[in-house]
């Protein structure tokens, strides 16, 4: 049991890596509000909302959602990448909170 949640952990750990470049490169484009990149940004954040929750990190999870409803509601571009960022920013803190739980 305590092998498949380390496994599960491990794949955890590259999706968010995976996600994280995805979001990035979403991020890095001008402008970030086309149709396409909504569906793309609400697809991973429902993701990462979910996971997030199931393995603990629940700021995570908030910020997922977070980005999720920012997209819902329409809003404008400078709020949409700012829930982005956040999104990232709070990515980018778990992963190295992982990296560094692995580490011991």
């Amino acid at each position: 049991m305590v092998r498949s949640l380390d496994a599960l952990k491990e794949r955890f750990i590259e999706r968010l890596h995976s996600d994280r470049n995805a979001l990035n490169t979403i991020a890095k484009s001008h402008p970030v509000t086309s149709h396409i990149q909504h569906r793309e940004i609400a697809k991973l954040a429902h993701g990462i909302a979910g996971a997030g929750g199931f393995f603990g990190f629940d700021h995570l999870s908030r910020r997922a959602s977070e980005m999720e409803a920012t997209l819902e509601a329409e809003s404008t571009e400078a709020e949409q990448r700012e829930a982005l960022s956040s999104l990232i920013r709070e990515l980018d803190a778990v992963i190295a909170q992982m990296r560094k739980e692995r580490a011991l």
